[in-house]
């Protein structure tokens, strides 16, 4: 998309950083916010049971379509 690896890079971080730090949009930050609310470890463990189960999800299918992508380029 980019013909620049400098811009494509500092593009991919700033968009990392917005959506790690985002509230309310990042699964992580929603985790923290859960871990940090929490009175128990044990109220905090459901929701953070949750959260990882997506979080495994999200990154299943990630892993998928970059190998679609390099078996096509291939």
């Amino acid at each position: 998309m980019f013909r620049r690896q400098g811009y494509a890079l500092v593009l991919a971080l700033a968009l990392l950083l917005a959506v790690l730090l985002g509230k309310g949009v990042s699964l992580v930050n929603i985790l923290l916010t859960h871990l940090q609310n929490a009175s128990d470890s044990a109220d905090a463990l459901a929701p953070t049971g949750a959260l990882l189960a997506i979080t495994a999800g999200f990154v299943a299918a990630a892993v998928a379509m970059t190998q679609a992508i390099t078996r096509r380029k291939a």
